[in-house]
C-alpha cells in the first residue's frame, strides 16, 4: 500500500504529482531557437513540459497566450 507522506499545506504541487501514477513515460529533451514552435494533439491523461532554459508561449486553444519562463512546469 502506498503512503501518502507528509506535505506542508503550501506545497499542492507536490501532493498533486504524488498522487499520479504513471503508465507510460516518454522524455524528449530538445534544443531549440528563434523562431521555433511546436503543437501536442489533446489527450484524456495529463501531459507535462518543463521549460529548462530560456523563455516561451503557451497558447491553448483560443485562450490568450501565457508567457513562460525557465523553471515553468506546464
Amino acid at each position: 500500500m502506498r503512503t501518502m507522506g507528509r506535505f506542508s499545506a503550501e506545497d499542492g504541487m507536490s501532493q498533486l504529482l504524488f498522487r499520479f501514477t504513471v503508465s507510460s513515460t516518454v522524455y524528449c529533451l530538445s534544443g531549440m531557437s528563434a523562431p521555433w514552435g511546436f503543437r501536442v494533439a489533446a489527450r484524456e491523461s495529463p501531459t507535462f513540459h518543463l521549460l529548462t532554459s530560456g523563455s516561451a508561449w503557451l497558447e491553448v486553444d483560443a485562450h490568450p497566450g501565457q508567457q513562460l519562463q525557465a523553471g515553468d512546469l506546464v
